[in-house]
């Protein structure tokens, strides 16, 4: 094995314990009081739960980064999340407004695209899509939307037992693999690898503490920052020549199809889609009677099998039949699941 792999095996194995000890050890302090998680509209839980899992997660990424990790272009835009990461934290402590938040999201995906363009505005050949669309305003545009968004709906996905710390160890780990394959000739793919490995290796020691019955969750200091990161590393991945564009929107699109389809269901039905609810398939399929951890597991096989076919494909010329088999069994999955739920309410009554 090369020297770089094993960095990244030692990286996510390191990520794995010092997360699992800083929780261990957040837990035992006052700050597991102050970031009590009560029950609320959006949630499923019935008792407080520290809400201190993304402190310990981005406290683990940003202590290993350093160790393992050279100082690039990788590591400049990363260090966004630590503001997300601050802002996220006195939004546990005392709810900011949506607008500030959204402000605040908005600010971080526009000073990306910025770095972005200046990076990438000399580069002639533009060897991807996505430096073509940085290059216009329109594009950069409709890129700071996808950061935003997958930045809040990372988010949104964060109501069950396990569910967003299983999308980040797989999610990430998918990452972590397909750049590892252009090392050690690529300084960029060598940086997303290792980045992706310690925030998979986070989210492993993350998940022993959160999967149900969760004694801590994430809360949105770690949703909000880890949803940044998917989208940004997933982008600059794409800008690189890494992946294509479909890999990290088929890798994260377990969450990616949940969010969006909810929202859109939402807008259409003249919701104030800011106001905390209950609406998505993960939140439907609990309040039917399906419990946390028949939930996460069934998310868990969506996850990996989608990530297994993004890592199948992603040096297929042709991707088009398993893309097209994709969106079959997204239809016939919504399908299945109006059903399913429809069943168990008639069943209710």
């Amino acid at each position: 094995m090369p020297n770089e792999k094993i960095v990244l095996v030692l990286a996510f194995l390191s990520s794995i314990l010092l997360t699992a000890a800083l929780i261990q050890i957040l837990r035992r302090t006052q700050i597991g009081q102050l970031f009590l998680d009560f029950p609320k509209a959006r949630g499923l839980h019935a008792s407080p739960v520290p809400r201190i899992g993304g402190i310990a997660i981005f406290a683990s990424v940003w202590l290993q980064a350093g160790l393992w990790m050279q100082r690039d272009l990788i590591t400049g835009i990363a260090s966004l999340s630590l503001v997300l990461l601050a802002v996220s934290l006195l939004d546990d402590l005392r709810p900011l407004s949506a607008l500030l938040r959204l402000l605040v999201h908005a600010g971080a995906a526009i000073l990306v695209v910025w770095f972005w363009v200046k990076t990438f505005g000399l580069v002639q050949s533009r060897p991807s899509v996505v430096i073509g669309w940085l290059m216009s305003p329109l594009g950069a545009l409709l890129i700071v939307f996808a950061i935003i968004w997958m930045t809040n709906l990372y988010n949104f996905m964060d109501g069950a037992d396990g569910l967003a710390g299983g999308m980040s160890l797989i999610g990430f780990g998918a990452y972590t693999i397909a750049a590892s394959q252009f090392m050690p000739n690529s300084p960029a793919a060598a940086s997303i690898a290792t980045l992706c490995a310690i925030t998979s290796g986070a989210a492993l020691g993350f998940l022993f503490f959160n999967f149900s019955p969760a004694k801590v969750f994430m809360g949105d200091a770690g949703a909000i920052p880890l949803g940044f990161l998917a989208a940004t590393l997933g982008i600059h991945g794409v800008s690189v020549g890494l992946w294509q564009w479909w890999f990290p929107l088929l890798v994260f699109s377990p969450f990616i199809v949940d969010a969006t389809v909810t929202l859109l269901k939402r807008i259409a039905r003249h919701e104030k889609i800011w106001v905390a609810h209950r609406q998505h398939y993960y939140h439907r399929l609990i309040l039917s009677g399906w419990n946390h951890r028949r939930v996460a597991l069934s998310y868990y096989g969506l996850m990996v099998s989608c990530a297994a076919s993004a890592l199948a494909i992603r040096k297929v010329a042709f991707p088009a039949p398993m893309l097209a088999f994709w969106v079959v069994i997204y239809s016939l999955l919504l399908v299945f699941l109006r059903r399913h739920l429809q069943q168990r309410n008639l069943a209710k009554k």
